[in-house]
């Protein structure tokens, strides 16, 4: 599993609430402290999609 990259995981076509996501956390300052996990609810929990943009609960905007 260490030797693995993410490239070579199979896709998850049906993702559910408590599936994990992996992450960089860039804010750390050790990248060490870096590696870091969010589940699927909790990462959609946080996303509204309103008239082709996406909107964070923080605020940031991003169309398309």
């Amino acid at each position: 599993m260490a030797d693995d990259s993410v490239s070579g995981f199979d896709a998850c076509t049906d993702p559910v609430a408590g599936d994990l996501l992996y992450l960089v956390d860039i804010s750390e300052a050790a990248a060490a402290d870096r590696s870091k996990y969010i589940t699927f609810g909790a990462l959609m929990a946080r996303i509204i999609v309103n008239a082709g943009a996406v909107v964070c609960n923080d605020g940031e905007i991003v169309t398309f």
